[in-house]
């Protein structure tokens, strides 16, 4: 296991076929680093190897963060699952559903919001896009987000997306959106911190993670991120500079701390974060990491597309595996998430191991990088 042998060449694979110019993987087994190693270039163009300690951006695998900082919030008696978010941010009062999901109409809720809707994606949020008169609204509401002279606070943003209409009914189907940063907002009223103090506070110090933040804070360790393309049927990347796509500031903390895209992170630090879920650190108590690696969407396995197959389930923020029949397979309870720009992070109850995959490509292509590196790691752990 410990040379991850099938991982390395599926990663050289990868590179040579110009889906990323390198990466880091860094597994942990029994709570103990086993694996942390770099492969490839960060910077090919110069030719400078990729370093396992240089600082990623992790996109949305902030999001099982975010429900770590959720859950400690449930713990320490701040709000409860079924708690309506207008508790928090009362604008959410006034919320309005489209009648159907072709309609530019509205109605009245029949259910409020809850802070289950949002860690479970049934809150009827969304992101940006055209297919819908929500995801209009929603483009239209991150363009001012992430135009720092409008300097919104998460708060801020908060407010501003209560008078979006919700695509649909809170808990009746499910949408990938904005929901868990929105969970941040909420974490920050209910525990008078703002969202990066608290996930500092009870999170990063506790287990020493100096590596991770919501922001470049080291500009000499920033990994590079490469556009991908594929043209006349060939792979091509291109460095890109100033990357700040979903970002209002790079170098500096921004004005809103986003609980579902902004994390900043090592691979090192990630795979130790994951830990938590497997009840290291004294961080969360079992039942509820029990909760967080449990099928949440029972009745709407069919509305859950972002996933590798359909053995996968959606728990507390997290991909969840119920069966293991449908390649590439991992095991039962398999669970994690990944980011935009490819990175994966893997829970894995039944070997007691967390891992984190870093890369840095414009868009990912996740679903070709995890068929092939879930079967190739999968292989290395057997």
């Amino acid at each position: 296991m410990k040379k991850f042998k099938n991982s390395l060449l599926c990663l050289q694979k990868l590179i040579d076929e110009k889906y990323f110019n390198g990466a880091v993987l860094c597994v942990y087994k029994d709570g103990n680093k086993i694996f942390d190693q770099a492969i490839g270039y960060d910077d090919y163009e110069n030719k400078r190897a990729m370093s396992n300690d240089l600082i990623f951006r992790a996109y949305s695998m902030t999001k099982p963060v975010t429900v770590i900082a959720a859950f400690i919030c449930i713990q320490k008696g701040l709000f409860e699952l079924n708690d309506p978010i207008s508790k928090f941010i009362p604008e959410f009062l006034n919320t309005k559903v489209l009648i159907d999901k072709k309609s530019t109409k509205v109605k009245s809720l029949e259910n409020p919001i809850t802070i289950k809707h949002l860690l479970t994606m049934t809150s009827g949020i969304t992101y940006f896009g055209n297919k819908n008169e929500t995801q209009r609204q929603t483009t239209g509401l991150l363009r001012k987000l992430n135009d720092i002279n409008n300097n919104w606070s998460l708060q801020d943003f908060a407010k501003n997306l209560a008078a979006l209409p919700l695509l649909f009914e809170p808990g009746t189907d499910w949408n990938y959106g904005l929901s868990l940063d929105l969970m941040g907002a909420v974490i920050e009223k209910a525990s008078n911190l703002k969202f990066n103090n608290f996930c500092k506070k009870y999170i990063f110090e506790p287990l020493d993670l100096k590596d991770t933040n919501f922001y470049v804070f080291d500009k000499e360790r920033e990994a590079n991120i490469y556009k991908w393309e594929n043209v006349d049927g060939k792979n091509l990347l291109t460095k890109t500079e100033n990357f700040k796509f979903l970002m209002q500031t790079l170098y500096e903390e921004p004005p809103a701390i986003m609980g579902g895209s902004g994390l900043f992170a090592t691979a090192s630090d990630y795979a130790k974060l994951m830990n938590i879920f497997l009840g290291k650190y004294d961080v969360l108590e079992q039942k509820n990491i029990d909760q967080i690696l449990s099928d949440q969407i029972p009745n709407l396995h069919d509305k859950f597309i972002w996933t590798l197959n359909k053995d996968y389930t959606y728990g507390f923020g997290v991909r969840l595996r119920l069966k293991n029949e449908l390649e590439p397979l991992t095991e039962i309870g398999e669970a994690g998430w990944d980011g935009y720009l490819g990175s994966i992070g893997i829970i894995d109850t039944k070997n007691n191991l967390t891992a984190a995959l870093m890369v840095s490509s414009s868009p990912g292509n996740n679903l070709t990088l995890e068929k092939e590196f879930f079967k190739a790691f999968y292989e290395d752990i057997k």
